[in-house]
């Protein structure tokens, strides 16, 4: 299968089951101690020491609050569908990822396959359908693993372990120590 076309059929499958009624639920669950903190960076400026209503909000990484934070700002709305999109917009590149990346692992049946099963997973439709840690941190998991699959498959060992382990301090900020 042509490389355009694969990514075509992924887009359309993960815009057919993350895309509709992204905004219409109220915000869910631990939602809302995702938004604050990003709310409060816009406003006071300081995108360093999350803060929620008024005090320092140290008991999670900071990672889902400036994801958060960045799509407040670039949309300019507040919404549901809003602080949703980093999630959703996680897994998508995930997807992308599998798809192209794994086509000299898997060939291209097989890595289509795989980034169909990556959007089909029912853990990321329910977590990448909201604003909740675990989607981007398993998106970051997902990235390193593929990356570094893909790379050593191909006998870049270093980039492997670079691009790998840059991607996993990148989900260590979604999900890690405070």
């Amino acid at each position: 299968m042509r490389l355009l076309a694969s990514l075509a059929l992924v887009a359309l499958v993960w815009a057919a089951i993350y895309l509709p009624g992204l905004g219409t639920p109220e915000l869910k669950g631990e939602e809302a101690r995702r938004v604050l903190p990003g709310r409060t960076m816009i406003q006071t400026g300081d995108w360093i020491v999350p803060r929620s209503a008024g005090r320092v909000y140290n008991r999670k990484p900071p990672g889902i609050n400036w994801a958060t934070a960045a799509a407040i700002r670039i949309t300019g709305r507040m919404d549901e569908w809003t602080i949703r999109m980093p999630s959703v917009l996680a897994v998508l590149v995930l997807a992308l990822v599998v798809a192209v990346s794994m086509r000299g692992f898997l060939g291209s049946e097989g890595a289509l396959l795989a980034a169909l099963f990556t959007l089909t997973n029912i853990g990321f439709v329910e977590k990448g359908r909201l604003a909740e840690i675990e989607a981007l941190y398993c998106s970051f998991y997902g990235l390193a693993m593929v990356s570094w699959i893909a790379l050593w498959w191909r006998q870049k060992k270093l980039a492997a372990w670079g691009v790998s382990g840059l991607l996993l301090g990148l989900g260590f900020l979604v999900k890690g120590p405070p």
